[in-house]
């Protein structure tokens, strides 16, 4: 099976637009979460942590289950399907986003590439020990493996910044 993150629509819409739109609704979704938490005298910074991090912990759960595809026969996808992401995966995601994500003054910028999923798969082995990628997708690993390692893992931060057209002070 191919490593495949193509939406199908009928309009054209560019899946950088509805990864936009999905990162302001769950930012905005979370923000409120914890507005009504305040509201209710919780003030405890400790309860509004878990309730952020529950809420990116089930968009890394999904990316998890994406990023780790089995390359197998669309019959076998089923019970792949309903297993849960495997922690090694969950890492991995947790690590792209990290890698991918540069917060700036004007807002963030994102940016997904096969050099970051690199930086990602290096940390991630690093983190674990060993570079045992074999929980996730092959084609996803073999396109980071074509990458060169970074120098240091935010090493991106200046290229995103400049792809993007944004002028910050550091």
């Amino acid at each position: 099976m191919k490593f495949e993150t193509e939406i199908e629509n009928d309009n054209n819409i560019d899946p950088c637009d509805i990864g936009g739109e999905i990162y302001n609704a769950v930012k905005d979704m979370t923000i409120g979460t914890v507005r009504i938490m305040q509201k209710h005298d919780d003030l405890s910074p400790v309860n509004h942590l878990y309730v952020c991090l529950s809420a990116a912990a089930g968009a890394l759960s999904v990316a998890a289950k994406i990023m780790s595809i089995p390359d197998v026969e669309k019959e076998e996808l089923g019970s792949w399907a309903g297993l849960p992401p495997s922690r090694e995966a969950i890492l991995a995601a947790s690590l792209l986003v990290a890698r991918s994500t540069v917060p700036v003054a004007e807002g963030t910028v994102i940016e997904y590439s096969p050099a970051n999923l690199k930086a990602a798969l290096d940390a991630m082995a690093k983190v674990l020990g060993n570079p045992d990628h074999s929980m996730l997708a092959p084609d996803m690993v073999r396109s980071a493996a074509r990458q060169s390692s970074p120098a240091h893992f935010h090493d991106n931060t200046e290229i995103v910044i400049k792809k993007a057209g944004i002028h910050t002070q550091h």
